[in-house]
């Protein structure tokens, strides 16, 4: 009886196994390393094909987006150009309009010195100024019988 329950005790406790049970368990466990390696190997091929896609893509993404700030840009810079030349064109406008108004004033300018000059040389010439002499002949006589001549200047 002893033998019955001492192999029943070595089988329950784990008794010593024999090389090839070991050897079977140790080459199953390299077959499931293994296999788990390469599905490791299959999934790190897949990350990385997908990651140089994504890359690719990204790269593509990046290009669209880098074509479309400089077509902006060069829009942007078109339209500021124009702008800035029709800024100069109305500027130029209306500086050639200052420039004729200041030749018209210094045309009137000289005028009236002409005439205070002339003026002034009538004064010490004796003879009536052209402005005195132009209001002497558009005098009209207000009563022929007075005495002493009254001139009315003409209501325009």
């Amino acid at each position: 009886m002893e033998t019955k329950s001492k192999k029943h005790r070595s089988a329950v406790a784990g008794a010593p196994r024999s090389k090839s049970d070991d050897e079977k368990r140790y080459k199953a466990l390299q077959d499931e390393v293994r296999k788990f390696a390469e599905e490791i190997e299959k999934a790190l091929g897949t990350i990385k094909q997908r990651n140089r896609r994504d890359k690719a893509d990204l790269k593509e993404q990046l290009s669209d987006v880098d074509e479309k700030l400089i077509a902006r840009f060069d829009q942007l810079e078109r339209r500021i150009l124009e702008q800035q030349r029709q800024h100069i064109s109305e500027v130029n406008k209306k500086f050639d309009a200052i420039k004729e108004s200041m030749n018209t004033i210094e045309t009137i300018s000289d005028t009236i010195l002409q005439i205070v000059n002339v003026s002034n040389s009538d004064k010490h010439s004796g003879y009536p100024s052209p402005s005195a002499r132009l209001a002497e002949d558009h005098r009209i006589p207000v009563d022929a019988n007075a005495h002493g001549t009254v001139y009315k200047p003409p209501i325009p």
